[in-house]
Formats: C-alpha cells, structure tokens, sequence
C-alpha cells in the first residue's frame, strides 16, 4: 500500500523575481508527482541577514530619468560589476532600479 504523498513546502518572497518564476510553475510540478503545494511566505532579504550567506554582495540603487543615466550615475561608483536584481519600481521621478555585484 502506498503511503500518501507529503506536500511540496514552497517558500516563496513577494519581493523576488525568481519566487514569481518558480510560482508559475510549482502547482504544475506537485500535480504531475501526484502532491499538493504548501505556500510559505518567507522575508529572503531578511533571513540572509539573520543567516549571513550573503555578506559577498553589495547593493546599490540608482533612479533613472533616461536609459543613458545608467551610465552617468554608476560611472562614479565604478560601472565594472554591477548587474540588476530584476527588481525596478516606476515612480514619478523616473525608475528605480536595485543592483548587486561581489564585494
């Protein structure tokens, strides 16, 4: 006789471009292996704090009023490096968006 299948434990952060990915596709997974989902809200910026893994990364936001801004404002900071997060917010200001390279 087979034992009922445990659910998936999903952990997922509103906040993360990858959770939003990997929600897409979850429900489908579980349904194919014959398993449920049980959503977790999670805070990841903030358990890589209380944990320390990612001390090796610098953060950085910068707000644009045109695509050429990129440039002129991390010029200052040394434009080598840096990479987006997926994380932008469209403000009135123009665009905020929130970066990261190795320390």
């Amino acid at each position: 006789m087979n034992a009922p299948h445990r659910p998936i434990d999903f952990y997922f952060d509103f906040s993360s471009p990858y959770s939003y990915i990997a929600s897409e596709w979850i429900e489908a997974l579980a349904a194919r292996h014959g398993r449920t989902v049980q959503w977790n809200a999670m805070l990841l910026g903030a358990s890589f704090q209380v944990t320390e893994i990612r001390k090796g990364w610098e953060y950085e936001t910068i707000t644009l009023q045109s695509p050429d801004d990129v440039v002129k404002v991390l010029t200052p900071k040394g434009v080598i490096g840096w990479e987006t997060t997926g994380i932008a917010f469209v403000n009135p200001g123009g665009t905020t968006l929130l970066l990261k390279r190795p320390r």
